[in-house]
C-alpha cells in the first residue's frame, strides 16, 4: 500500500513587494491559503487560469516525501508498455492488456487518499448507489487539471472529488512527473478497471459543479 499524500494546507507565495507594480496589486491582500483538497477543489471550479494557488501545490509535492516514495515505487514506464501505450498512445490502447499490467505492478492508494478527476456531472438519480466501471480511470493531484477536463464538458462538466475507501481493492499506477515523460503537468494516478464509485455529494453551481465520491 502506498503512503498518504497530503501536501495540505499549502499557501501562494508572498511576491516581492519592492516592486512598485507587484506592490500596487498585492497591496493589503493576505495571501490564499487552502487547508484542505477539497478546499482548493472548489477554487479551482471557481477560478482555475489564474490562481496561483497550484504552483504552490506542485511546489508542496515536490518536496512530498510520500509522493517521492509512491512514484519511485511504481516499475519505470518504459518497463509498463502497455501504461506507456495508455499515457502516449491513448485512446489506441489494450484495455485487457493495460489491466493485467497495473493488477500484476501496480498498488494500492493509502485509505483517505484524495485525487481528483474532470469530466460530466453525473445524474443525482446515481447518489448513494455503488456503481462499477469496467474502464480504467485517471485521475490527478491536481485539481487545476481536472478543472481543465471538466470545462471540456461544459456546461455539463465536474470536477471529481474521489476519497479511497477503507478497503481498497482496486490497484493503481502512479506516473512520475519529472523527467522527459509527456503529460508529466498532470500528475496522474491510473486505476485499473472495476473500480467502485460512491457518488456521496453534487454540489451544482454556474461554472464547474463539484462531485463528492468514493472510490474502492
Amino acid at each position: 500500500m502506498l503512503p498518504l499524500i497530503n501536501p495540505y494546507p499549502i499557501t501562494e507565495y508572498q511576491p516581492d513587494m519592492s516592486h512598485p507594480i507587484t506592490a500596487y496589486v498585492w497591496k493589503d491582500r493576505v495571501p490564499e491559503t487552502c487547508n484542505t483538497a477539497r478546499n482548493l477543489a472548489i477554487k479551482m471550479a471557481e477560478n482555475h487560469v489564474n490562481s496561483p494557488l497550484p504552483s504552490a501545490l506542485h511546489t508542496a509535492l515536490d518536496l512530498s516525501n510520500e509522493y517521492s516514495i509512491a512514484k519511485k515505487s511504481m516499475k519505470p514506464l518504459g518497463r509498463m508498455p502497455n501504461v506507456n501505450t495508455y499515457r502516449n498512445r491513448h485512446p489506441a490502447y489494450d484495455p485487457i492488456a493495460l489491466d493485467s499490467e497495473l493488477r500484476t505492478y501496480g498498488d494500492f492508494l493509502h485509505p483517505q487518499q484524495v485525487i481528483f478527476h474532470g469530466g460530466l456531472c453525473p445524474s443525482s438519480d446515481i447518489l448513494g448507489t455503488p456503481y462499477g466501471q469496467q474502464a480504467p480511470l485517471s485521475t490527478t493531484l491536481c485539481p487545476q487539471v481536472a478543472a481543465t477536463h471538466g470545462h471540456y464538458h461544459s456546461p455539463n462538466g465536474a470536477i471529481w472529488i474521489f476519497t479511497v475507501s477503507e478497503n481498497p481493492i482496486t490497484p493503481v499506477y502512479v506516473f512520475n512527473n519529472k523527467g522527459n515523460q509527456r503529460l508529466k503537468h498532470e500528475m496522474e494516478i491510473l486505476f485499473a478497471s472495476s473500480h467502485i464509485i460512491q457518488v456521496t455529494c453534487i454540489t451544482r453551481t454556474n461554472g464547474l459543479s463539484i462531485v463528492d465520491a468514493i472510490i474502492t
